[in-house]
């Protein structure tokens, strides 16, 4: 819940240091393709298909709902086998809404790195988020986001650790 909160959080703050706000976001993200999100085309040196997604999606998500402790756990705990399925359709409706609010915070990344170009280039695509926590948020949103991102790897490391329940 609070790894949720915090990239609420962090893209609030990020949208009010854009001076367009929400309008520049979505004018400069359009105009640079950033919302295309549908490319239908098959070929095999494209990595950002729709079948692309389609095919890795589905592995990952066998491994991290066919396989990952924490999940059986959760699918274990049900009552039914109908209240399982319904965790797993939840869990999938979860899974998306927080790939998109990511996806959203990287497109406003973009376009505020677009108008404040950073005095240092970045070296890896993986920082510019941290960078953006640290350099631009203040102390107490700095706080919550890096809490946050502990709440969440810890939850993980949680449920990876925990052993399964007895059999009923």
């Amino acid at each position: 819940m609070i790894y949720n909160v915090g990239a609420v959080v962090a893209f609030v703050l990020l949208l009010g240091l854009l001076p367009g706000g929400w309008g520049q976001l979505v004018a400069d993200a359009s105009a640079a393709g950033k919302f295309r999100w549908l490319d239908l085309s098959t070929a095999l040196d494209s990595p950002y298909t729709l079948w692309a997604g389609l095919i890795g999606g589905m592995f990952l998500t066998i491994g991290s709902h066919g396989a990952d402790q924490m999940m059986v756990q959760r699918y274990l705990c049900a009552r039914s086998q109908r209240e399982a399925g319904r965790a797993v359709w939840m869990s999938g409706v979860v899974v998306f809404l927080q790939f998109a609010l990511f996806l959203l915070i990287g497109v406003g990344l973009y376009v505020f790195y677009q108008a404040f170009p950073p005095a240092v280039a970045f070296d890896r695509p993986d920082r510019v988020f941290v960078r953006f926590i640290v350099e631009q948020l203040p102390r107490g949103m700095v706080g919550l986001v890096i809490g946050a991102i502990f709440a969440a790897a810890m939850s993980t490391l949680s449920g990876s650790l925990t052993p399964p329940p007895p059999p009923r």
